[in-house]
C-alpha cells in the first residue's frame, strides 16, 4: 500500500506497529513518526512512537510520546505505564511512582508495576521508600524477604523479624532461612 501511495497515514500505522511487534523499532521508527506528524493529538500513533522510542532508549522523546498520548486518552493505563519505565529509567522515581500508580488504579494488570520501583529505589539508596513499596505487598514471599532485608539494612533488625519468618515459612531457601 505504501509503494502506491507513500505517506498513507492507516498502512504506515499498520506497517509501524507490526515491525514494532516484531521487535524492529528502529525500522518502525520513521513510519510512527510520520503518522503521528499526521495525526498528533490521536492516542495510537502517539503511542507507538512513545514505544518504539523507548525500546530505541530515546528515552526523552519517548516521555514526551507518552505523555502526548496520555493528553489524547487519560484513561490509557498503558502509556502511564511507558510513562512510568521510561522516568524509571532516567532516575526520576518519585514522578515514575506515580505514574505507574495511575495505570495500576486504571487497569488491574498494572497493580503491582509500582513493585518494579522498590528494587530502583533500594540501588539509589532510598530505603524508606523500598520498604514503604514492600510492606504493601508484604502477602507475597519475595516481597516479604525483600522486605526483612531492607529493614536489616535500615538497621531495624526487630521489624525486620516477621517478614523474614514468613519468608522462611513460605519459602524455606538457605537464603531465607540464614536472614
Amino acid at each position: 500500500a505504501l509503494e502506491l501511495k507513500p505517506g498513507l497515514y492507516e498502512a504506515q500505522l499498520n506497517l509501524g506497529l507490526v515491525l514494532l511487534q516484531n521487535r524492529k523499532a528502529a525500522e518502525a521508527l520513521p513510519l510512527l513518526e510520520s503518522a503521528a506528524r499526521q495525526k498528533p493529538m490521536e492516542f495510537r500513533p502517539v503511542y507507538y512512537l512513545a514505544e518504539a522510542n523507548a525500546a530505541e532508549n530515546k528515552l526523552d522523546l519517548a516521555e514526551a510520546g507518552y505523555r502526548t498520548a496520555i493528553l489524547a486518552d487519560a484513561k490509557a493505563a498503558g502509556a502511564h505505564y511507558g510513562l512510568g519505565r521510561v522516568l524509571a529509567q532516567q532516575g526520576k522515581l518519585s514522578d515514575a511512582e506515580a505514574s505507574m500508580r495511575e495505570a495500576g488504579k486504571l487497569d488491574e494488570q498494572y497493580k503491582d508495576a509500582v513493585l518494579e520501583l522498590a528494587a530502583l529505589y533500594e540501588k539509589q539508596k532510598k530505603q524508606e521508600d523500598a520498604v514503604r513499596i514492600y510492606r504493601e505487598f508484604a502477602h507475597v514471599p519475595a516481597v516479604e524477604e525483600a522486605l526483612g532485608m531492607s529493614l536489616l539494612k535500615l538497621g531495624r533488625a526487630d521489624e525486620s523479624i516477621a517478614p523474614l519468618e514468613a519468608a522462611g515459612k513460605k519459602n524455606p531457601t538457605a537464603a531465607n532461612l540464614y536472614a
